[in-house]
């Protein structure tokens, strides 16, 4: 079989319905028209190659894409009024309702706002779907591929538009009326489209002037990390203390470094994480004088990643750098190529992230 895909597979029959060639059990005796142009069609019914109607005379003023927008608009019509009920899904973004006064808003969009789905019923509106019927109203002539009316007369229609080589008239779009475009590239493409319930912003589908509400929600936040240095010189990295709504109010510290926490997207990785990024900011503003995680000599290894000092052998420092006092050892030798990497990554993060350096 060759180009099966691009094969006309519905003709109407005499009465005017469609049918499906599949569904004729042998070649048929009655007469089948094209849904486009009306000319006469012939079902080819053989055994070597996939059944499917052909024109029977002239095929030069019909197209398959002309015919599969013609299709497309009596298959959505008759699915539409013989549905008893149809969902459109619209998604409504939820924001916090401190995003206006939000520091982070602009670099982490993803704990500002989440997407909700509502679903509402076009057949208690808009019941019913006529095919190239013209609509006027004081933005001009309109004539939809599918006009679906208000049935209580209070708001605008709904124009169903088929998209197989034209998208919808921008003239449509800028008239505010609310459209849903139908993507269609093949016969499947319609099936998928009518055997569902629902319609949703996709592949197939495209919306335009639909404007559901925001909703504003106090009840999400994102957790964050600081990075905290006390007066006593001590410092660590606090993971569950904080959120976006009290991260600046609440301070612990003589120096902190704070940024968005996500336990799933470790940061900073090249340079050996948040910690170690934050010592050598810390570092660069003179707040830390040595640290074993930026000494040249310092060293993971083993399973259980013990961080170790690669002198203690030779000069008998404390094999576990834990157990080192960095700032009264005589063998600290800065790691210039960790500091660099791991400020270059700091400033390249502030950039496109949001990050709090809070010094007392």
């Amino acid at each position: 079989m060759k180009d099966t895909h691009r094969h006309q597979h519905y003709a109407l029959n005499e009465t005017g319905h469609l049918v499906n060639v599949h569904d004729l059990k042998s070649k048929a005796s009655v007469k089948f028209y094209c849904p486009y142009c009306g000319q006469e069609m012939i079902s080819k019914c053989g055994n070597l190659r996939d059944w499917h109607f052909a024109h029977k005379t002239d095929a030069q003023k019909c197209s398959y894409d002309k015919y599969l927008h013609s299709l497309a608009i009596n298959k959505i019509q008759e699915w539409y009024n013989n549905s008893e009920n149809i969902f459109l899904r619209l998604v409504t973004k939820c924001y916090c309702c401190d995003y206006n006064k939000c520091k982070l808003r602009n670099k982490v969009c993803g704990c500002i706002r989440y997407a909700n789905a509502e679903e509402f019923d076009l057949k208690s509106r808009f019941p019913l779907g006529q095919a190239e019927m013209e609509y006027k109203c004081d933005r001009g002539r309109f004539i939809p591929d599918i006009l679906c009316q208000d049935i209580k007369g209070k708001s605008e229609p709904i124009f169903m538009e088929v998209y197989v080589t034209h998208k919808c008239e921008h003239k449509k779009i800028s008239s505010g009326i609310r459209i849903i475009e139908f993507n269609i590239k093949s016969e499947d493409d319609i099936m998928s489209i009518i055997n569902s319930q629902f319609i949703a912003k996709g592949e197939l589908v495209t919306l335009y002037n639909f404007h559901p509400k925001n909703i504003y929600n106090g009840d999400f936040y994102m957790p964050m990390q600081k990075f905290i240095l006390f007066p006593s010189k001590k410092y660590y990295i606090d993971n569950y203390s904080f959120t976006c709504k009290d991260f600046d109010k609440k301070r612990k510290g003589i120096y902190e470094i704070t940024l968005p926490y996500d336990d799933c997207m470790p940061v900073f990785i090249c340079a050996g994480g948040f910690y170690v990024v934050a010592l050598a900011k810390a570092m660069y503003d003179k707040y830390v004088c040595k640290d074993c995680n930026l000494c040249k000599y310092h060293k993971i290894t083993g399973f259980v990643g013990e961080h170790i000092c690669v002198l203690y052998k030779k000069y008998g420092t404390q094999r576990l750098c834990k157990d080192n006092n960095a700032n009264e050892c005589g063998m600290f030798r800065l790691d210039m190529d960790l500091y660099r990497i791991a400020i270059e990554e700091f400033y390249r993060y502030s950039k496109m992230n949001y990050i709090d350096v809070w010094k007392k």
